[in-house]
């Protein structure tokens, strides 16, 4: 079940940070919200590959920090808990965050998203200085 949890929550997470980063960066020019979109996932294909292959990294390595056999009314039982069973307790959350920070540090280092948004742009013939 947490590995279902985990890929669903990682998919989601990097949704919504690719639209927010889109609507972030497409808001201010005169292109339509879904052809910066389809620029954007184009050009972030191999951030989107990167961030996959950290999700299987943490998928392989779960086994070793979560104790999988836990459900969430053990873990709600428990009087104290340590930090890797709060991350087991909150795993949706956790994974989520997960997935949009593994996708955020792709985009930091490429941000060829960005560029193709702004070329999108510039051949509409806006001057991406102006704005």
């Amino acid at each position: 079940m947490y590995y279902l949890l985990l890929i669903v929550a990682w998919v989601l997470g990097q949704a919504l940070y690719t639209a927010i980063t889109v609507w972030r960066l497409q808001k201010d020019l005169p292109i339509p919200y879904f052809e910066a979109l389809k620029g954007y996932v184009i050009k972030e294909t191999g951030g989107y590959v990167v961030s996959l292959i950290f999700m299987l990294i943490i998928v392989f390595l779960l086994p070793e920090f979560l104790n999988l056999k836990m459900s969430k009314s053990d873990l709600l039982s428990l009087e104290e808990r340590n930090w890797i069973e709060k991350v087991q307790l909150y795993f949706r959350t956790a994974s989520t965050a997960l997935g949009m920070f593994s996708l955020h540090i792709a985009y930091s280092i490429y941000k060829k998203g960005k560029k193709e948004i702004h070329d999108r742009a510039a051949k509409g013939g806006v001057n991406i200085d102006d704005i």
